[in-house]
């Protein structure tokens, strides 16, 4: 079994500055949170549950832009939750996310430091959106859907996808590679599939605020659903690559063997057969 590869003392800085910090705004926003917690304890379980799952299956729908259901579970969160409640849920996704992570392979398994980073990224996400809720005002209001509200969550993924990519391209940056390269792919291959955040979360809060928890759950299951069968589809698919490059490195052995096997008949002189098994190894 491999060993996984340390982290660069930056990164490992970054990461747990990044962490402690989140987990400080959380710590401060939910010290007074006791008896909203007590009547909104389901709802907030509901939406830590979709979110810490839908890290587990994050899915490809191009080679290279991978991504998860996240976002539009948080940005549902920050809609219909009452401050500072998704704080509280963010707690509870992270502490899911580590929990289920624990059941995967070394080499698979998020370092300490990558958990740190995840959960830190995650509570920076929910103070910014919060911060950007209370900035949009009526815009924030979903007692019913309306164009205002609509653009309100447009911009709201805008300002966390662009948070994202911050934080993300700095993470990169701390392990020596290039984040503005990172930058260039994730706004050409990922940030544009990530549209598909908006109409989900739009679904999402209208279920909600018009039907209740158990219809809001339905969907929000069913895109975990979805968000598994791609994720199990892209392993099946990278099993099935991995196979046929296997076959191929074969093929090609067994073609070398054969030419080695057709020169060394057609000569018993040992100098020439050393040179053909030379030049074919």
């Amino acid at each position: 079994m491999g060993e996984r590869a340390a982290e660069r003392p930056a990164f490992t800085a970054y990461a747990c500055l990044l962490g402690a910090g989140g987990a400080l705004l959380a710590g401060v926003a939910l010290r007074q949170a006791g008896p909203l917690l007590e009547t909104q304890l389901g709802p907030a379980a509901c939406f830590a549950m979709l979110i810490g799952l839908s890290w587990k299956f994050p899915f490809s729908l191009l080679p290279r832009a991978r991504m998860s259901m996240d976002y539009v579970f948080i940005i549902a969160a920050l809609a219909v939750l009452p401050p500072p409640l998704p704080y509280a849920v963010g707690a509870g996704a992270a502490a899911l996310g580590i929990l289920i992570r624990r059941a995967d392979s070394i080499q698979h398994r998020p370092s300490l430091q990558l958990a740190c980073f995840n959960a830190g990224v995650l509570f920076v996400t929910l103070a910014t959106g919060s911060l950007v809720a209370s900035l949009l005002g009526s815009s924030w209001n979903f007692s019913q859907l309306t164009v205002r509200n609509t653009l309100g969550v447009i911009g709201m993924f805008l300002s966390l996808n662009m948070l994202n990519l911050a934080l993300l391209a700095m993470a990169v940056r701390q392990r020596g590679e290039s984040a503005m390269e990172f930058a260039r792919h994730h706004l050409l291959y990922i940030s544009p599939l990530e549209v598909f955040t908006i109409p989900l979360a739009m679904s999402l809060i209208s279920l909600y605020v018009n039907s209740g928890l158990a219809a809001f759950l339905c969907l929000g299951v069913s895109l975990l659903l979805v968000s598994y069968f791609f994720h199990h589809l892209n392993r099946v698919e990278e099993g099935v690559r991995r196979v046929n490059q296997s076959l191929s490195d074969r093929t090609a052995e067994l073609a070398a063997l054969n030419s080695i096997g057709k020169e060394v008949s057609s000569s018993l002189d040992p100098s020439m057969v050393c040179n053909v098994v030379a030049r074919h190894c």
